[in-house]
């Protein structure tokens, strides 16, 4: 009798154990919105909102969480604010990149937030959402801030895109001239709406953004016209084509062009 009892108990023992472990894998497996680490990083992340999802968190090094959320509404969003605590917020504007299929976060389309963890983060929560019909969800005041810096990127383009226009029909010979006047307008560009009215933080960083972005540019721009170098690449028959300066210039030209309208267009 005490040899069955025995292996009765066994028998419920070696079930037990593999019940357990299922149960300790679906509890790690619910809570993958963390990045825990070797008890180096403990970070949460979640949304305020049911369509924008967070559907995990990884830690990528020690002191580096990629966070990444899903788009469940049935429109594009443009715009989407995390805070990681107070004062501390990471916006994500996708009207601002470059390539067309970056703009926006389309239904169902997922993306991730790479984020170096400060001492203070413990949660990296997204707290505002702003739409491509211009409907937002959540903080207003950090929505207000991303129109404020889209309002002042804006100004800085439409001031400066007239002036670029004219550089499309400059002379060759007179290209560096008119390009180091463009750079000397675009570094003088007012930080100040035109109306002369106060300006938020956000307006002031938006009008910096502005000023940054189109310096820059022109400063590859310049790069561009100074190197003569001739470059030979090969059609599909095995035929020679050569690019030179000048079609290389005009080139990168159009493609400012076409990115400052848009930008001024969009924003």
């Amino acid at each position: 009798m005490k040899a069955l009892k025995a292996r009765r108990f066994f028998n419920c023992l070696f079930l037990l154990i593999p019940l357990c472990m299922l149960l300790a894998i679906s509890a790690v497996r619910v809570g993958s919105s963390t990045a825990s680490v070797g008890s180096q990083l403990d970070i949460k992340a979640r949304s305020l909102f049911p369509k924008l999802l967070v559907t995990s968190v990884t830690q990528v090094d020690p002191r580096t969480v990629r966070v990444w959320f899903r788009n469940d509404y049935d429109k594009d969003i443009t715009a989407i604010v995390f805070s990681l605590g107070p004062g501390s917020t990471i916006r994500r504007d996708y009207l601002v990149a470059e390539a067309e299929e970056q703009q926006r976060l389309g239904p169902g389309a997922t993306d991730d937030l790479l984020y170096t963890v400060e001492a203070l983060t413990k949660e990296i929560v997204a707290v505002a959402v702003l739409f491509s019909d211009m409907t937002r969800e959540g903080d207003k005041g950090e929505i207000k801030g991303v129109l404020d810096t889209r309002r002042g990127m804006k100004i800085q383009f439409a001031r400066f895109n007239p002036e670029l226009e004219k550089l499309a029909v400059t002379e060759p010979s007179l290209m560096m001239k008119e390009l180091g006047r463009l750079e000397e307008l675009a570094a003088s560009l007012p930080i100040e709406a035109d109306d002369g009215s106060s300006m938020s933080n956000d307006l002031e960083h938006g009008l910096r953004n502005g000023q940054r972005l189109i310096l820059s540019n022109l400063s590859k721009l310049e790069a561009e016209s100074r190197d003569e170098r001739v470059e030979t690449f090969y059609a599909r028959d095995g035929s020679p084509l050569t690019t030179r300066r000048e079609a290389r210039v005009e080139e990168k030209l159009k493609r400012i062009k076409k990115d400052f309208k848009g930008l001024q267009g969009r924003l």
